[in-house]
């Protein structure tokens, strides 16, 4: 399966492709389509599938090389642990949660160095099952596919899930799980699918179900950022040519060790020269980097992992709260400091002689 991301600013036509196996023919047609009815012409800058070089070929050949091929993630853990099946239960749970803080590599540079720390740890381990499960892990998804971290298209998926479930829903409530012919199967694509996924997405419709343009802001979202704010953190900030302010905030886990920032350990931390993958791990997860383009608050960008998985996180918003350019609502603030929010739908009155 693979899916492809492209933005226009026409706001009224919006179009939903469902690609099944695509492979030159289908990109073509895509492609076309795009250039009759919209009348623009469709240059995708990223492609996300699993390790089909079938789906990688046909892109290319009609879209050209200029786009990154992105390996879902997914894919990437399913086949992972499958070779490491027979290691026993703490070297799989060490190598799995190495290479998940090696997905969170924020960029090209920071993935080559952690890579090859990563490297350098298990190369030293004295066991054949190791170096041959190594050994694959280099030329699989160190080379061959190697755009899975989350640092190889920033703001982009991370997965295909979104098409899988799709997919899903097709196989469970449409074909009922049967391989229908390819004509039976275009029948129903045009006959009953595309018509009421149409309906479903029009502006006109009741029940119009919107496309989802930003992430939302949740009510657990604005408790933590809230409670972060109020917790007192310190932020240092610096700002570049143009207009990008960086603020550094101290990960909780660094302050139980360490304490609040000072720039000191900020320029340490900027300088950092990392000798293994333990002080990368420390390195990585000691500082959190929240990036904001003058007040723009709801578009500002982190470096913590929530932020990679949902494009929304406590420190974004966070510095929205503590800027004055937004407050959480009643909602969030209407529970104690410390406290973790249960559920359930939250009260929306305060008790009495609670601040």
């Amino acid at each position: 399966m693979a899916s492809f991301y492209y933005t226009y600013n026409q706001s009224i036509i919006d179009i939903f492709f469902y690609i099944i196996y695509c492979d030159f023919f289908e990109f073509r047609t895509i492609r076309e389509q795009a250039t009759t009815l919209l009348n623009i012409d469709l240059k995708p800058s990223a492609l996300m599938a699993d390790g089909s070089t079938a789906i990688t070929n046909g892109f290319q050949n009609v879209f050209g090389e200029s786009f990154v091929r992105l390996m879902c993630y997914f894919h990437l853990t399913k086949a992972v642990d499958t070779h490491i099946r027979s290691f026993d239960a703490k070297t799989r749970s060490e190598l799995k949660s190495d290479i998940t803080l090696l997905q969170l590599a924020g960029g090209h540079d920071e993935f080559d160095v952690a890579a090859n720390l990563f490297l350098n740890k298990w190369e030293q381990r004295n066991s054949a099952k190791l170096s041959e499960f190594i050994i694959y892990f280099k030329k699989q998804w160190l080379t061959t596919q190697r755009f899975w971290y989350e640092g190889a298209y920033l703001d982009g998926p991370s997965t295909n899930n979104g098409l899988e479930a799709t997919n899903a829903v097709i196989k469970r409530d449409h074909t009922f799980r049967e391989r229908l012919p390819v004509q039976q199967f275009l029948v129903l694509l045009v006959e009953k699918l595309l018509p009421s996924w149409s309906i479903e997405r029009d502006p006109a419709n009741g029940n119009f179900k919107p496309f989802c343009t930003h992430a939302e802001i949740t009510l657990k979202v604005w408790t933590d950022a809230y409670q972060w704010v109020k917790s007192g953190v310190t932020l240092l900030s610096e700002e570049d040519e143009s207009g990008e302010c960086i603020y550094y905030a101290a990960s909780s886990e660094y302050q139980k060790s360490v304490g609040q920032l000072d720039e000191a350990q900020v320029y340490q931390y900027k300088m950092a020269v990392l000798d293994s993958f333990e002080e990368y791990s420390k390195h990585r997860t000691s500082v959190w980097l929240i990036k904001v383009v003058g007040n723009n608050w709801n578009s500002a960008k982190c470096n913590c992992p929530t932020f990679y998985k949902r494009f929304i996180c406590k420190h974004t918003v966070g510095i929205g709260i503590r800027l004055g350019l937004t407050d959480a609502p009643l909602e969030a603030k209407n529970i104690v400091l410390g406290q973790k929010r249960k559920r359930g739908r939250p009260t929306k009155a305060k008790l009495a002689l609670v601040v």
